[in-house]
């Protein structure tokens, strides 16, 4: 009880969140990868990018349709990588670029954003020489065994290494 009155009990949506599959050639999708593909183009030829000039304070009123799961090991700002404007992507980092397990806070938290913004375009973002893809191969090849934590991730890598 707060000041005399109970607290609400609340009841969490334990149904599972579905959604109908877009095709991702719907025009809407084809658009977003276009401008994606368009704006990496103009990082990587170093043309003049508008994302980085756009005015901060109207990050509020733009809704994200992209959703971008990408390693935090990349030093630069994901929008400067695809030239987007603030707002236009919904960006979470992880470790090995990973979105953890069902249950989980990375899991959860993509499901949630997807579930709030409705995207059109999901990104995974992967890079040549990733540390954590590395260590799972050394685990494969019988490396000393890494901490909880690292194996935590680690788990997550290898079965993809182990079919590579």
């Amino acid at each position: 009880k707060i000041v005399g009155s109970t607290l609400h009990v609340h009841r969490w949506r334990e149904a599972p969140y579905v959604r109908k599959a877009m095709s991702p050639s719907s025009p809407d999708a084809r658009a977003i990868i276009d401008r994606l593909q368009k704006g990496n183009t103009r990082f990587v030829e170093k043309d003049e990018m508008h994302g980085v000039h756009e005015n901060p304070s109207i990050i509020h009123d733009v809704e994200p349709d992209t959703i971008l799961v990408g390693s935090s090991n990349l030093r630069i700002s994901y929008d400067d990588v695809f030239d987007s404007k603030p707002g236009e992507m919904l960006v979470q980092r992880s470790v090995g670029n990973i979105a953890g397990h069902a249950g989980g806070a990375m899991f959860a938290s993509l499901e949630f954003a997807v579930a709030r913004f409705l995207p059109k375009v999901l990104v995974v973002v992967g890079h040549t020489g990733d540390e954590v893809v590395n260590a799972a191969l050394q685990q494969l090849s019988g490396a000393k065994m890494p901490s909880k934590s690292m194996r935590h991730v680690l788990d997550q890598v290898v079965p993809s290494c182990m079919k590579a």
